[in-house]
């Protein structure tokens, strides 16, 4: 049985958004009958750093397995690279990125990959994606993997779903990049190759 992960942002010792990394371990462990109920994720963070910015790594299966905490280190993301990712799949956030991070070593000088499934856009190797048309963000219908900050996002309406092909990138303003750390980050000025 593969571990799972989940990534959890804590801010000057509270866990943010912890209902949405909840939802998507009992779904984890339900699909994959793991688990009818998953760990309590609330109980695996109650000695969380107090002061500061940290990424909370936490390994489970049908119980926790290890809570790492590590600071959270700025990025940058300008220049991503198309890479086709038919055979990937992710649909449940896997301990185990050895798929990923093979696809994610074809990226050459860029930042980033921007993951192609079937002709359609899906994620990049760390964060959903949406883009901006001049009117509305709009993020793929079907990701790799459903983050917890696009969920949150899609149920305040702020995200809508579509299909995204990479000859549309060209017509939109503004791209971002969501993800538990992240959150929701605007890049300005990318390249895509």
């Amino acid at each position: 049985m593969q571990k799972l992960l989940e990534t959890v942002k804590i801010v000057d010792g509270q866990a943010q958004y912890l209902e949405f990394h909840q939802a998507r371990m009992q779904r984890s462990c339900v699909q994959l009958n793991i688990a009818k109920r998953a760990p309590d994720l609330k109980l695996a963070l109650l000695n969380a750093p107090e002061k500061g910015e940290f990424r909370a790594r936490i390994v489970y299966e049908q119980q926790i397995e290890s809570v790492e905490y590590f600071p959270i280190l700025a990025r940058n993301f300008q220049r991503f690279k198309l890479v086709k990712a038919d055979d990937l799949e992710y649909g449940c956030k896997f301990l185990n990125r050895d798929a990923i991070n093979q696809l994610f070593a074809e990226k050459g000088a860029a930042d980033d990959v921007l993951f192609v499934k079937y002709g359609l856009i899906t994620d990049t190797s760390i964060a959903n994606v949406a883009f901006f048309d001049g009117i509305q963000w709009l993020t793929p219908r079907v990701p790799l993997l459903e983050g917890t900050t696009r969920a949150r996002l899609l149920q305040l309406g702020e995200l809508h779903l579509t299909d995204i092909t990479p000859a549309m990138l060209l017509s939109f303003e503004k791209m971002a990049l969501c993800n538990a750390i992240l959150e929701f980050w605007v890049l300005e000025g990318i390249e895509i190759a």
